[in-house]
Order: C-alpha cells, then sequence, then structure tokens
C-alpha cells in the first residue's frame, strides 16, 4: 500500500509539472526550440497574469503584431488552453543609454489567439571571408536580437576596428535583418554583428590604402608611442610631392606639395574623400596639431606638429623638400 502510495503521489507530480507548463528538457533543446517565437494575431488580445493561483488582466491596450514573443509553459483555466509568454529580455553591456535588462512577467493568452512563427528564417556556415568594422556603432552579441528570449552584447565593436577579421556564418532574422557570425584571426569566436557594420575585405591603414600599386619613393615615420599615428613623405627623383598624415581614428590628411601653394583633402574612415582645399589654418585636425614651413626657398622644410593627451608632450617631424623625415622631439 505505502508504495503504491508513494509512485502514485510521483505521477501526480509530474501530471502537475506537465499542467503548469514548467520548462522540461536539456539546454540545448531549449535553445533549439527558440528559433522560433510566437505573435499575436490581433491588437486587441486579452492578457492575463498569474499570481498565487489567481488571475488578472493586464490594462487593456493596443499590443503590436510585429513583437515576438517566446513560449514559457501553458496551462488551462476553465476548460481553455493558455500559452505563457514572455518577451525578449535584453543585456546592453557596452551600449549608453540602453535601459538595464528587466525581469520580463509572463503573460498568459489564449492559444488560438497567437501564431507560431521563425525567429530565425535562414542559418547557414559561409566560406571563411575577411572583413573590417565600419564604425564603433555596433558590438557583438552571443545571438542576434529577436531569436532568442535572452540575448547580450558580449565584446565591444571598438576593441577590434582596424583590423582584419573573418565571417564564418549568417542569419536572417526575422525582426532585425542579417547578421554574421564573426572570429578573429586566431579563431578566437567574436559573436554576431550585423551586416550592415562590416565591409568586406581585409583591413588596410590609411597610408596603404592611399599608396597601393604607387611608384614613388616612400618614406614613413611612426611615432613611437601611438603606433596608428604615422607620416609618409612620398617623393619622385628627390623631390618632395606628397605628405600623408595618418591619424588613430583611421582617417589621413593628404597634403599636395606644391611651388606655388599646397593643397590637401581628407581620406575619411570610410575611404571617401573630402573637397580638395588650399592648405590653411582651418586644416588642422586631430591627425595632427600644427603644419608650416621653416627656411625659404630651396632649403626650407616642413615641419608636423602632434601632441599626446596630456598636451604638454608630442613630436615635431620635419620633411625636407626631397623627401626625408626627421623627428626633432
Amino acid at each position: 500500500m505505502n508504495n503504491h502510495y508513494f509512485f502514485r503521489t510521483v505521477e501526480l507530480l509530474i501530471a502537475t509539472l506537465f499542467f503548469l507548463g514548467l520548462p522540461q528538457g536539456n539546454a540545448s533543446a531549449q535553445a533549439k526550440s527558440q528559433t522560433y517565437g510566437y505573435v499575436l494575431n490581433s491588437g486587441k488580445v486579452s492578457m492575463y497574469t498569474v499570481k498565487s493561483s489567481m488571475w488578472s488582466a493586464t490594462k487593456h491596450k493596443k499590443h503590436s503584431t510585429q513583437t515576438i514573443y517566446f513560449k514559457h509553459g501553458e496551462l488551462t483555466h476553465r476548460g481553455v488552453r493558455y500559452i505563457g509568454l514572455q518577451r525578449q529580455a535584453v543585456t546592453w553591456t557596452f551600449t549608453n543609454g540602453q535601459a538595464k535588462p528587466k525581469q520580463r512577467k509572463t503573460v498568459y493568452v489564449r492559444q488560438r489567439s497567437v501564431k507560431r512563427v521563425k525567429a530565425v528564417l535562414t542559418q547557414a556556415k559561409v566560406k571563411r571571408t575577411p572583413v573590417t568594422l565600419k564604425s564603433n556603432r555596433y558590438n557583438f552579441w552571443n545571438q542576434p536580437r529577436g531569436t532568442q528570449q535572452k540575448v547580450r552584447e558580449q565584446h565591444r565593436g571598438s576593441n577590434y576596428r582596424f583590423r582584419t577579421l573573418y565571417v564564418t556564418e549568417k542569419m536572417q532574422t526575422r525582426l532585425h535583418g542579417t547578421f554574421m557570425k564573426v572570429v578573429t584571426p586566431t579563431g578566437k569566436k567574436l559573436g554576431w554583428i550585423y551586416a550592415g557594420a562590416l565591409t568586406a575585405g581585409k583591413y588596410e591603414d590609411p597610408i596603404a590604402f592611399l599608396t597601393h600599386g604607387s611608384k614613388l619613393t616612400k618614406n614613413v615615420w611612426v611615432n613611437p608611442k601611438k603606433s596608428r599615428i604615422k607620416v609618409a613623405a612620398l617623393s619622385q627623383d628627390n623631390e618632395l610631392k606628397t605628405l600623408i598624415v595618418q591619424g588613430e581614428n583611421n582617417e589621413a590628411t593628404v597634403i599636395n606639395v606644391n611651388t606655388i601653394h599646397d593643397t590637401y583633402f581628407v581620406l575619411r574612415s570610410n575611404r571617401t574623400q573630402s573637397t580638395l582645399r588650399y592648405t590653411s589654418d582651418k586644416m588642422y585636425n586631430e591627425n595632427f596639431y600644427k603644419y608650416g614651413y621653416i627656411g625659404i626657398k630651396d632649403n626650407r622644410v616642413i615641419f608636423l606638429k602632434f601632441f599626446f593627451e596630456d598636451c604638454t608632450h608630442g613630436s615635431e617631424i620635419t620633411v625636407n623638400l626631397q623627401g626625408q623625415l626627421h623627428q626633432d622631439f
């Protein structure tokens, strides 16, 4: 009798858990099920919450039929089958100005009031392809937004700009477009990032980009404290033609040396060029602090001054008209 009572109790407990719709199965099975979500059939669907076995309707408002909810259990109330839904919880680890993730409540709606949809439309591995980041605007996620109930930013995008990365997987989502799975050259998995944040091809710094295929003689100075800051002097037959001043921001100021008046343009980080202008005090930017000439006629040299963060210590580079670079301090 006691054994019968024990097994009967276990059976009732299992049935109760199933009836309440508590999560079952291992983590991988749950993750796979979350490639699907649910959307409301109408904006006027009644939603209910359950607390201490008491049912209460949420405040009446029009709900979006575009929002994806994720299943969180099922139950029957007064003979009607309900499905439990939760909205996505997003952890913005690095993005400023975004609210901290809230504890999402489970709401219940009639099962016939929702339809099951694919949160992930397509997902496939792709040939390992080199890419670079366009800007600091986007970060890497453990899973693309809108594809699982809980997602988080896991790597800051700005830490991986100005270098070659590789795409290994592609995912088309229902809500947020296309995402790419990205790794470093050594194989470190960075996660998923919006496809629009990437540019195809290996990274080239501005000087390499501007001098690719050039037949001019190139002399380059590299800042000993900040290696991304560089100056390249391009000359032909010992006559200085062009100076390229590369900054930390992936931009470069290109100065065309002329016997009448020097001109310049800025190569932006997206590889577009500004308008060609005459050199003047207005040309100074974060690439360098000051530019000008010392001396007269054929004995003059060009000087470029750089400052570091404290604005008191820096470097001065002089370039003679034969294209030879020299660091003065």
